[in-house]
């Protein structure tokens, strides 16, 4: 029993790390307009310009934020002028992300989704 308990004291005071772990989770991705096939005299202008013509698709993605880690992600553990964030390739947003849901009320009440450009938040 000893050994077994020194082990598990051993693995979890010196091997073990604490630390954060942030993850993007992919919950819902829809295709609100596909362009694969003429739709007749229907069209979608997306900045003045038509989606078909450019065969550009238009879709619809939510996803959670979690921190699958040990330890909580505080303040200290980044870098503020690089805040945590997210960018997305092969495409752009056509719209400012909105926030569904937090946690808590902390979360719900400081975090800020500030789209910096068309393609990161």
């Amino acid at each position: 029993m000893a050994i077994l308990f020194g082990g598990v004291t051993l693995y979890l005071g010196f091997i073990k790390e604490n630390k954060p772990d942030l993850n993007y989770i992919v919950t819902a991705d829809s295709s609100v307009l596909d362009i694969k096939e003429q739709l007749g005299s229907l069209d979608v202008l997306y900045e003045g310009e038509s989606l078909s013509k450019r065969k550009q698709d238009l879709r619809y993605i939510t996803f959670k934020v979690i921190n699958k880690g040990d330890s909580a992600i505080l303040s200290n553990l980044y870098d503020t002028n690089f805040p945590i964030g997210f960018k997305i390739e092969n495409g752009e947003m056509a719209d400012d992300p909105v926030l569904l849901s937090a946690s808590n009320n902390y979360l719900k009440e400081k975090l800020v989704a500030k789209k910096q450009s068309k393609k990161s938040v």
